[in-house]
């Protein structure tokens, strides 16, 4: 989300921390060439940075592995969260990777709260990677922690049919306002396009 952001000319930044190795010195990289501000991303000399590998499957869609354990993105600690860069925000987003192990989760929920109490936007994006969940229990958890904290929601179709138990997505987008005090939701449907639902607006913008 930062890097499509900086393409469209918005001012992002990035808080996290990677390897002290070429692939942690690529990503930062990668980052300052698209634009984002990389004041917020960490090096850690004892842990390598996370690695994903994605393949891309006949139907379109993704099939992941991870090599993570330990990765440096799970590293980050409460201390290391840059809240300069948090005061600087109009909108602090965050996904559920960071939610997954300790102490990147207590780091996680500090920023968040402090970022809440800035009177910040909060947007959340669960993307989900089942691989990387000791449990369905713990990442339910997480997720729904991550939807009650935030304004505005990002969900993959595939991920509010799993987390509601619905296949309607009207059906499931009100499980969600009835738990939560989220304003937008935003129901992605892969080469479908999306669903967008605000207060008791619904829009569908085709792919």
């Amino acid at each position: 989300m930062p890097a499509m952001l900086a393409r469209l000319g918005y001012q992002t930044a990035f808080i996290g921390k990677v390897g002290d190795d070429s692939f942690g010195r690529m990503l930062r990289q990668t980052i300052r060439e698209t634009g984002i501000v990389d004041e917020g991303l960490l090096y850690d000399k004892k842990v390598n940075t996370t690695l994903a590998l994605v393949h891309t499957l006949a139907d379109g869609d993704r099939d992941f592995s991870f090599y993570r354990k330990q990765g440096a993105d799970i590293m980050l600690t409460e201390s290391e969260v840059n809240k300069k860069l948090i005061d600087e925000c109009r909108i602090f987003h965050f996904g559920s990777l960071s939610l997954t192990d300790e102490p990147a989760a207590a780091a996680t929920k500090e920023a968040v709260a402090y970022a809440k109490r800035m009177g910040k936007l909060i947007s959340f994006d669960p993307n989900l990677r089942e691989p990387l969940w000791e449990s369905e229990k713990q990442s339910q958890k997480a997720i729904w922690y991550g939807i009650e904290q935030c304004d505005v929601l990002k969900i993959a179709d595939n991920e509010i049919k799993w987390l509601t138990g619905m296949d309607d997505y009207d059906e499931g987008v009100r499980v969600i306002k009835e738990r939560s005090n989220v304003k937008l939701v935003n129901v992605t449907l892969g080469n479908q396009g999306s669903l967008a639902f605000y207060k008791d607006k619904k829009s569908h913008l085709c792919g």
